[in-house]
């Protein structure tokens, strides 16, 4: 009876510590390969992994932050904008990231949720800024074609003659650029 009363101690301790739950109270923890974990002690960055596999922290003390090591989407909602000639337009946008510095990500972002919503939140104004500065066309990623007299080309139904030209993606570069510095 004496012997058992220990070994039954020992036995629910480990339980507690290594049966499925709570990560605060475990020992070990798993990072898969589409994971990057953080450790913090006390709210300070212990170690960060990014490989996969089995690992140990210290139960009540260490917290574990686990961030997506693959590529994430933004998709933000569509919006409408006014072009140059205050034509409204409906633009959907969607931006693709990778977090590749999972503590920076942690003092400025927190979580991929908020990332999503002030990514968007920043990609939609930058896009209705560039998209002020430009005609339909020009953010379609076309130009009016002109005859010698600078009158635009018609074809037989009245519709307008457009080429294709870069400008599409001159301002999403744009775009991308401002979303950088911010």
């Amino acid at each position: 009876m004496k012997v058992f009363l220990p070994l039954g101690v020992v036995v629910i301790l480990l339980l507690i510590f290594f049966w499925p739950g709570s990560s605060q109270i475990k020992i070990l923890y798993v990072v898969d390969v589409t994971q990057q974990v953080i450790v913090t002690r006390f709210g300070e960055v212990k170690t960060v992994k990014t490989m996969p596999g089995l690992y140990s922290k210290v139960p009540f003390v260490d917290a574990i932050t686990t961030y997506d090591r693959r590529v994430l989407r933004i998709d933000a909602p569509p919006q409408r904008m006014l072009d140059k000639d205050i034509n409204i337009l409906e633009i959907d946008a969607y931006a693709r990231y990778r977090i590749t510095d999972s503590v920076q990500f942690r003092k400025t972002l927190q979580s991929e949720e908020n990332a999503a919503r002030v990514l968007g939140q920043r990609i939609n104004a930058s896009l209705r800024a560039k998209v002020a500065e430009r005609n339909r066309e020009q953010i379609i990623g076309g130009d009016v074609e002109l005859d010698e007299q600078g009158n635009p080309i018609t074809d037989d139904e009245g519709n307008t003659q457009v080429f294709a030209t870069e400008t599409r993606t001159q301002m999403l570069e744009e775009v991308l650029a401002t979303i950088r510095t911010a």
